[in-house]
């Protein structure tokens, strides 16, 4: 039940930014979007110290810029 929360309000964040940027995103694809960068934050988490790093925040973020290129979320 927690997760489930979670994931609405990732999702509801996505639609937000989004929306901030005059991009349309409908929650179905909003909950794609969600699950692809939970996907690679999750690959990221594998190293225990993934939060304390640099050099993997860098390669989070060059990985997840992808993501949103995918779905036209870029800036």
């Amino acid at each position: 039940m927690i997760n489930e929360s979670k994931q609405m309000s990732l999702e509801q964040f996505l639609i937000d930014q989004a929306a901030k940027k005059d991009i349309v995103l409908d929650s179905d694809k909003a909950r794609i979007v969600d699950s692809e960068i939970n996907q690679v934050v999750a690959e990221s988490k594998k190293f225990t110290d993934w939060h304390k790093k640099s050099s993997t925040q860098a390669e989070l973020k060059i990985r997840l810029r992808p993501v949103f290129e995918k779905h036209s979320l870029h800036s």
